[in-house]
């Protein structure tokens, strides 16, 4: 039954996804969930699996309570920590990406990771601008780049607060900072010095 049910369940994972038969992938999986005989370290695999097919069909509700059931798996949990992070980043819910990748990142060291925990971080701390929240805005970017001390996009945060305090000196050293950070980004870091 087990290699049956791996042999089956690897053809169908994503047969009628790619399909665009999201309908009938859900259908499959939510059959193979209802069996009595499945083995239960199985239910993950088929449990992530109808997640992406909530994913594909837009049921978006449904796919996130499924991913955070799976959030604890020992062999899906990160897999769907990262599907969670790219829901949430879809729909602009950037509080809720950062709670997801802060719970990610406490399990292990992930540079890629932080790098997407910083832009995130940046994300919230443009939503502090649009509300006039400079205090708030100004703390998120530096929380930016305490997570990832590359993160161009907040020191240029940063640097915009700190002109329109009028820092200016402050605001042209971190433009400066850019350069040690990516020399690629040079050009943007010259025209807002």
């Amino acid at each position: 039954l087990r290699s049956k049910f791996a042999q089956s369940n690897n053809r169908s994972d994503s047969y009628f996804r790619n399909k665009g038969e999201t309908d009938r992938a859900i259908l499959v999986h939510q059959n193979l969930l209802a069996r009595p005989e499945l083995p239960s370290h199985y239910s993950s695999q088929v449990t992530f699996e109808m997640a992406r097919d909530y994913l594909a069909a837009g049921l978006l509700d449904r796919a996130e309570a499924l991913l955070h059931q799976l959030m604890d798996d020992h062999n899906y949990g990160e897999r769907a920590a990262k599907e969670l992070i790219e829901l949430y980043q879809r729909e602009r819910e950037w509080g809720k990406a950062g709670q997801v990748a802060r719970t990610l990142m406490k399990n292990r060291l992930d540079p890629k990771l932080a790098r997407e925990l910083a832009y995130i971080t940046c994300e919230l701390a443009n939503d502090c601008l649009q509300r006039d929240d400079r205090w708030g805005a100004q703390k998120l970017a530096r929380e930016a780049l305490a997570i990832d001390p590359g993160c161009v996009r907040a020191s240029f945060i940063l640097s915009s607060l700190q002109a329109r305090q009028g820092n200016y000196r402050e605001a042209a050293n971190l433009c400066l900072k850019v350069f040690e950070q990516n020399p690629e980004v040079g050009p943007q870091a010259v025209d807002r010095f």
